[in-house]
């Protein structure tokens, strides 16, 4: 942007006409605009209001001083150059001050008022040698030369407002239109993306519950149904993962059921993986294992309510933008895939039992005896009646020492907790069919114990 500065030049005129003219010249020559007394015109009110009016126009105040005070026709009594000295201080120009204290060629009288230390022209040079940084000048070419070299220096570190030609100022208008649109379409843009980020969070916070997750396994002579326990938030994150690794292989049609929630979703894989081992199967046997009906509806319209998930007839089953967002959330902080023992399922103790990690343990002295149920071997299976049930429950009620609510409460801690830390299977409908039989064969005992005694 090509700025031009204009300058204004003060001094007293009669004694330094020379000196003016070089600055003049100097100031052109840096292709600057100057002001001063040599452009004033007839003026019809006060002459210092006009000084004033032109004193604002300018960019830099030039103030030069040799011998001379100056006439005072000022109100205040001071002379037109300290005038315009102060009211240039009093507009806050930037003021650059120039002084010749030399005596050489002086009268008589302009020698007596340097050497008058109570002179006019001595306080006016005192003060300006106190109040700025002042340079000093001999010669009419030597004052030139020092004020070029200030005006130059100014402005590079310390540039005025300056003037523009009027097709610039249209430029920079349009240009300033420009950045005002853009920072109001980023301060709309800022302002969505907040919403955004607020909406997250409350949903991050709101899905931190836990859901009892139901997996199917199916092999050649049974079907059971395996409980674990896992925040939902993990689970949003196990159907993200999904879409996200295999978002190419997307059919037309194709829905949450039948992507994401079967044996080759890597929700499955991620889950029933870990279940599968624990029981031996081999990896070929994984492909029987899926997300049950009930647990799929549960999740489906979990996620569908939340407005993370939409299900498509022509792109199936996807992430809304929220999800989007969401998901995005999930993969910068790392969240794990899975929380299936963080506490959901804690260990457990009543006064006979303590079911914790390592199984199920007796605890004296209301058990006499020490007794402890490894934890893989809470689910060994017992067939009666061609009726599928648990071995433990069954054989612990023939037991004339046992508590048999006490030991029934505590088995279904230790086996849901086994199950929440993926160690062991376990079927609810054959689990509550155990301990049916198990409290109806230990009061049948206990009477028959009576009855002989």
């Amino acid at each position: 942007m090509d700025k031009k500065y204009q300058i204004f030049v003060s001094s007293t005129y009669a004694d330094l006409v020379e000196e003016r003219q070089a600055i003049f010249k100097a100031i052109l020559m840096l292709d600057e605009i100057p002001a001063g007394m040599e452009s004033f015109v007839s003026f019809p009110g006060d002459q210092i209001k006009y000084i004033e009016r032109l004193i604002d126009r300018c960019d830099y105040i030039v103030i030069i001083v040799k011998a001379n005070y100056g006439s005072s026709r000022t109100k205040s009594g001071i002379s037109y150059t300290e005038h315009e000295y102060e009211y240039a201080k009093l507009s806050n120009k930037k003021i650059m001050v120039f002084i010749n204290d030399s005596r050489e060629g002086l009268q008589d009288d302009a020698l007596s008022d340097i050497l008058n230390q109570n002179s006019s022209i001595t306080k006016f040079k005192n003060k300006l040698k106190s109040e700025n940084q002042v340079a000093f000048w001999t010669t009419p070419e030597g004052l030139a030369t020092v004020v070029s070299g200030s005006i130059s220096r100014a402005r590079l570190i310390d540039p005025a407002e300056g003037w523009i030609r009027g097709s610039e100022r249209l430029q920079i208008e349009e240009r300033l239109n420009s950045i005002l649109a853009e920072k109001t379409e980023l301060e709309r843009t800022v302002s969505i993306l907040k919403s955004g980020k607020d909406q997250v969070a409350h949903l991050s916070d709101e899905l931190q519950t836990k859901f009892s997750l139901q997996i199917e396994q199916a092999d050649e002579s049974m079907t059971q149904k395996v409980g674990i326990v896992i925040k939902w938030i993990d689970l949003f994150k196990l159907l993200a993962d999904a879409v996200h690794e295999n978002r190419k292989d997307f059919r037309s049609g194709r829905t949450i059921s039948d992507y994401c929630l079967t044996d080759s979703s890597y929700l499955s894989k991620k889950i029933g993986e870990n279940i599968l081992e624990a029981r031996g199967l081999k990896t070929s046997d994984r492909s029987s294992c899926r997300v049950s009906s009930e647990s799929f509806d549960d999740i489906y319209f979990k996620f569908l309510d939340s407005n993370l998930i939409e299900d498509s007839t022509f792109l199936g089953y996807h992430l809304t933008e929220l999800g989007k967002k969401l998901y995005a959330h999930l993969r910068a902080i790392n969240i794990p895939n899975l929380s299936l023992a963080d506490g959901s399922i804690s260990s457990f103790q009543n006064s006979q039992w303590k079911a914790n990690e390592d199984g199920l343990v007796s605890i004296a002295p209301k058990a006499p005896y020490e007794y402890f149920i490894e934890a893989s071997r809470l689910n060994e299976p017992h067939v009666q009646n061609g009726e599928d049930l648990y071995s433990w429950p069954l054989h612990m009620a023939r037991k004339t020492w046992i508590d048999i609510d006490d030991f029934l409460e505590a088995f279904d801690h230790a086996i849901r907790l086994q199950s929440a830390l993926s160690n062991i299977i376990f079927d609810d409908k054959i689990l509550a069919k155990t301990c049916l039989l198990a409290r109806n064969l230990n009061a049948q005992l206990n009477a028959h114990r009576k009855s002989d005694d």
